[in-house]
């Protein structure tokens, strides 16, 4: 009996040992420690910023061929987005009004016009290639006065050109009345006529000095392209006095409807009547101005017209 006492308390010495061990552990138990690896960054890589700009470009509409005067019917202007100091600036971007401007080699239609290409009005190719064969470059010059008239005025535009004259008349002994146009000035108003000698020719340079406080100092001078027989009508005007205005735009004949003169003063001074003279001249090519061409009215004809 003692035997069986003895092992039950051994037993439950055990039990209560290996508690205890239990309980020794539990209370002096350290968490795990856990390494965790430092978390991955990834780093971006930061794209650099592209940089654009907005272009003008000049777009043909049609073929154009080497020589062709520009107008708005021949080009259309287009913007262009692109990167900024790309190439396209530099071969095709417009930054200045193209119109009147001269075409120095052929276009397709649809292409952009090269900036090469364009040939700036009054400059020497501009002149060069404005002139059509066997026409002659004519200056005049553009006196301080009349400055502000050409203000406006452009190459590939037009000028008119005028003859100034006096109407000399002189009674004969029978009583005819001749009237001799003449470029030597006189008294009565009624003498002085304007005469349309070439209109619309076209202007290949224009050069004048701006002042801006006063137009009136002004000078320069202009060049215009005429043929051999007008040259040659100028030259034997040479002693006369011509006067320059740049063309009013689509005016194909003198209109006197908008005068401030009325009823038959509204065409002075203009004057169309037939004054000049030519004839040929033995080995001429063609007509030459030789005098002015005078009238001669009988008594009877001038009393009839008082």
């Amino acid at each position: 009996m003692n035997k069986k006492y003895t092992l039950i308390i051994n037993i439950a010495m055990l039990v209560v040992g290996l508690i205890g061990i239990l309980i020794y552990f539990a209370i002096n138990k350290k968490p795990a420690v856990v390494v965790q690896a430092p978390p991955v960054v990834e780093q971006q890589i930061k794209e650099p910023e592209v940089i654009k700009e907005n272009i003008t470009v000049a777009v043909a509409q049609k073929d154009l061929k080497k020589g062709t005067l520009l107008s708005a019917e021949d080009f259309i202007l287009k913007t262009l987005n692109i990167l900024e100091g790309s190439n396209e600036k530099k071969l095709y971007g417009i930054e200045t009004n193209i119109n009147n401007w001269m075409i120095g080699n052929d276009i397709t239609a649809g292409s952009y016009l090269p900036k090469e290409s364009l040939i700036e009005p009054s400059s020497e190719q501009y002149v060069a290639l404005a002139v059509r064969p066997g026409n002659i470059v004519y200056g005049f010059s553009i006196k301080q006065a009349d400055s502000y008239l050409f203000t406006n005025a452009h190459a590939g535009e037009g000028l008119d050109i005028y003859l100034s004259y006096n109407l000399m008349k002189i009674t004969h002994e029978n009583g005819d009345v001749s009237t001799t146009p003449t470029v030597n000035t006189t008294d009565e108003i009624n003498d002085r006529h304007f005469k349309l000698l070439m209109k619309n020719k076209k202007i290949l340079f224009i050069k004048s000095n701006s002042i801006k406080d006063n137009p009136l100092t002004n000078e320069g001078y202009v060049l215009v392209e005429l043929t051999p027989a007008e040259v040659r009508t100028l030259k034997g005007l040479d002693d006369a006095k011509l006067y320059i205005f740049p063309t009013t735009e689509n005016m194909t004949q003198l209109d006197f409807a908008h005068s401030v003169l009325v009823g038959n003063e509204g065409q002075w001074p203009i004057d169309n009547r037939d004054i000049l003279s030519t004839e040929v001249k033995s080995g001429g090519t063609g007509d030459s101005v030789t005098e002015y061409r005078g009238s001669v009215e009988t008594k009877k004809e001038t009393e009839e017209k008082e």
